[in-house]
């Protein structure tokens, strides 16, 4: 009956340290707008990581942290200047710059009313 309990208790413990690690481990995870701003565009993103198509990052999820892989490759190899040493993104780069649209402009010479 003790080895029952034992058992139980371990599994429950495992699960708890495990969630914690997760936790932690997704607070240096960065989102794909971070991702993004840290290369200016997706197809230099994508070159950077190798990808054949820009279509992988558009894969990713829009609100949740990016795939472990990416993730591992921007912060070791090519943006390590981005990233403080416990794995948190710098200032700098956290909140990238907001994205300006150009409007039409709907008063261009030539245009004519119809």
């Amino acid at each position: 009956m003790s080895s029952v309990l034992g058992k139980l208790f371990y599994r429950s413990a495992n699960k708890v340290l495990a969630m914690r690690a997760n936790t932690a481990y997704h607070r240096q995870m960065i989102t794909k707008k971070q991702a993004i701003a840290l290369y200016g565009s997706v197809p230099k993103l994508a070159a950077a990581l190798g990808y054949k198509t820009r279509h992988a990052v558009y894969m990713w999820s829009k609100t949740g942290p990016i795939p472990e892989n990416p993730f591992m490759k921007l912060r070791h190899e090519l943006r390590p200047d981005a990233f403080k040493k416990n794995g948190e993104v710098r200032k700098q780069f956290a909140n990238p710059p907001p994205v300006v649209r150009r409007r039409k402009n709907r008063d261009a010479p030539g245009r004519t009313e119809t």
